[in-house]
């Protein structure tokens, strides 16, 4: 039987990090993958070939299904060739796995937010959600904003009223060939079973998920803009995910439009102390949420330091709109002063590795920096400290960090062909120091 490594697979290394613009290699079981490759394909056929290795992403995932005949052995290297896992006895796989899917709503057009933020649905992947209220008819199921598929029983049967019950935990199964999600009923009981038998492990699994830590400041998506039916008082915001401003928790943001002129709590209201906007005000807008990143939401504050404004029982916030007040005019309108930001996860340094990574800003940025963050204490730098750096080179002789290219779509950099990429001033004596690569990470900031 044929197996799979599917598109959703996330590569890590030992701390937990995604190795990104890493390779793949996959070879005969029992042997040493790179030097004993096999063949790979994109399709259960096995008709059409990939490269041996594939690559990861900018998020450690295959850029592409994997197809192998059998058993297999592989290896998983960084960007640098350093290698980050390798298992010699990879079994065949009857099924990608199980996701989670979180805020769900809807009663026929059910949304929910996936573990793992998803781009595409998967073949054969199973997810399971706790259904928000009982369908009373035909149901579709959307995660992510990916699409809104049909749910069918029995193969290809659509639901009937009543099918799905508030509270429930149902499992879905993705079928690619006929667009649908196939409602699991008679395996999946046994499966709902061991799941909510336990209900401290679910806890605590789901916790887990929620709490796994993004890299310090960490900010994608998120993005605000007009709602176009009411943008004088309405903003529309993108999914986004970040590392609150103390380095806590994650805050996760679902798509939504929010009400800036409706007091928090009521509705979709965000609004910090009234029940209409200021003239002539400045207002900051911030994701907010309670202890483990729980129910998270966005808030307007009247000054760019709330945390001794915070709703009750809120913790952390991060501020959007790369810190800049939502401006209101003499008719307490709100003015368009939007920003994107995107932050790039850690780039391992290497001599002339590279990096291309989606940046989700809608265009070209406004505004680009580039900057390291001391992982381990070296030439005088202490871990955790931020150093932002040049772009370009210091001389034709001397090589000084990276050039990065902008599209509409992704930030690509190419490090310097040099051994250690960084040369610059050591932070204690300032002479020239060589930047050892394995002691910093690099990253990439841009605005909208």
């Amino acid at each position: 039987m044929a197996a799979r490594i599917d598109e959703r697979t996330q590569f890590e290394d030992d701390g937990g990090l995604p190795i990104v613009d890493g390779k793949i290699y996959i070879g005969v079981v029992g042997l040493d993958p790179k030097l004993n490759p096999l063949g790979i394909f994109s399709n259960r056929e096995l008709t059409d070939a990939l490269a041996n290795p594939q690559s990861t992403d900018a998020f450690g995932r295959s850029l592409n299904k994997i197809w192998v005949p059998g058993r297999y052995s592989i290896l998983v290297e960084d960007a640098a060739g350093v290698q980050k896992l390798l298992d010699l006895d990879s079994g065949t796989l009857g099924n990608v796995g199980y996701t989670a899917v979180y805020d769900v709503l809807g009663t026929n057009a059910i949304t929910g937010t996936a573990s793992t933020t998803i781009s595409s649905y998967v073949d054969l992947q199973a997810y399971v959600l706790k259904i928000f209220a009982d369908n009373d008819g035909s149901a579709t199921l959307d995660i992510d904003g990916v699409g809104a598929t049909p749910i069918t029983k029995y193969g290809d049967q659509p639901l009937s009223g009543g099918e799905l019950k508030q509270g429930e935990i149902r499992i879905f199964v993705r079928n690619e060939s006929n667009d649908r999600f196939e409602l699991q009923d008679a395996d999946a009981e046994a499966i709902i079973t061991l799941i909510t038998a336990n209900t401290a492990a679910v806890a605590a699994n789901t916790a887990e998920i929620a709490l796994r830590a993004y890299p310090p400041e960490y900010f994608n998506g998120c993005l605000l803009s007009s709602n176009a039916v009411d943008g004088e008082h309405d903003i529309d915001v993108t999914a986004g995910r970040m590392r609150d401003s103390t380095d806590t928790i994650n805050i996760v943001i679902a798509a939504q439009t929010v009400q800036c002129d409706v007091v928090f709590g009521t509705g979709s209201g965000i609004l910090e102390d009234s029940l209409t906007l200021l003239l002539d005000t400045e207002y900051y807008p911030f994701a907010i949420a309670k202890a483990a990143g729980a129910d998270p939401k966005l808030f307007l504050f009247n000054a760019a330091d709330p945390s001794a404004d915070l709703p009750t029982d809120y913790l952390y916030f991060r501020a959007l709109n790369d810190g800049k007040p939502l401006l209101t005019d003499g008719s307490a309108n709100l003015v368009n002063t939007f920003h994107g930001e995107f932050t790039s996860p850690p780039q391992t340094i290497s001599n002339a590795g590279d990096f291309d990574l989606p940046h989700g800003l809608g265009g070209f940025s406004t505004a680009l920096v580039a900057f390291l963050i001391c992982t381990t204490d070296s030439e005088g730098f202490v871990a955790g400290e931020k150093i932002p750096v040049a772009l370009g080179h210091q001389s034709s002789s001397v090589p000084n960090s990276i050039t990065l290219i902008e599209t509409a779509t992704n930030i690509k950099g190419q490090f310097a062909a040099y051994t250690e990429p960084f040369i610059i001033p050591h932070a204690t004596t300032g002479a020239n120091a060589s930047l050892t690569n394995a002691n910093f990470d690099f990253y990439v900031r841009a605005w909208a």
